[in-house]
């Protein structure tokens, strides 16, 4: 399973920039409760400035291009591909470039889910894959380099979470996380290494997958909404684990 996603680095940076430690390393002022005119304007200003860097200081690491450990599709009947893809060491280049994104929810009380959005005009993913199943009945096997090219993607994530008082200090909770995935409006895919390094077998099959596209992401979007929401839940967990709540905006 992967080990980090964009949508957590957007939570996290509207926020986690705007602490105390964090106003006197970037010199960025916090945001009032509820203000999501200014976590978003400051979320735009620090993916374009930040995204490729990160922030050392901060330990918060680049995202474009966000490299992804592992991932790990599981087999699905229903779809055009029933096999189970295991992708390592991952770039995602595309995602400094998001646009309309919006941040809301980061009330005083938090009694309302947090709501995270952006459109991605094209992402591109890169890396190594191993897989095997079949493809419209027919047996699929393939190792070796793969990239997913990805353009118009709106992200959307629901996150419900509540306070929790630690030391006399509020700490934010997340309870559960949902993200969904829109339909890309194109979707291109290059696997090398199928069938053994067949070359007439590995054209055929992504000639394939190509002519297929949509039907074979939607069949695979389920899986990777699933495991995004979970690695998303893992990481706000663990930033918010390190941050009073309440330090992280002004003081009322």
């Amino acid at each position: 399973m992967s080990r980090i996603s964009w949508i957590p680095l957007f939570a996290c940076a509207v926020l986690y920039m705007q602490s105390a430690t964090a106003q006197k390393a970037l010199d960025f002022e916090r945001c009032r409760y509820g203000d999501s005119v200014c976590h978003t304007k400051i979320t735009n200003e620090l993916i374009k400035k930040y995204g490729a860097t990160g922030v050392r200081s901060l330990h918060i690491p680049p995202f474009d291009p966000l490299r992804i450990k592992s991932l790990v599709l599981p087999p699905n009947p229903k779809a055009l591909i029933n096999a189970r893809l295991s992708f390592t060491n991952v770039d995602i280049t595309g995602l400094t470039n998001a646009q309309n994104i919006k941040v809301e929810g980061f009330t005083r009380d938090v009694t309302s889910p947090i709501s995270l959005s952006c459109t991605v005009p094209k992402a591109r993913f890169s890396g190594a894959y191993e897989g095997e199943g079949k493809i419209l009945g027919a047996n699929f096997q393939g190792k070796g380099n793969c990239v997913i090219e990805l353009s118009d993607i709106n992200l959307t994530s629901k996150i419900d979470a509540k306070l929790v008082q630690k030391s006399g200090k509020n700490y934010l909770v997340i309870n559960n996380v949902s993200l969904v995935m829109s339909k890309p409006k194109n979707v291109r895919y290059q696997l090398d290494g199928l069938y053994h390094g067949n070359p007439e077998l590995s054209a055929t099959a992504n000639d394939f997958l190509n002519g297929n596209a949509d039907e074979i992401f939607e069949g695979m979007r389920p899986d990777m909404q699933e495991i995004f929401a979970v690695v998303l839940h893992e990481y706000m967990t663990k930033c918010f684990n390190e941050w009073p709540y309440d330090d992280l905006f002004l003081p009322e």
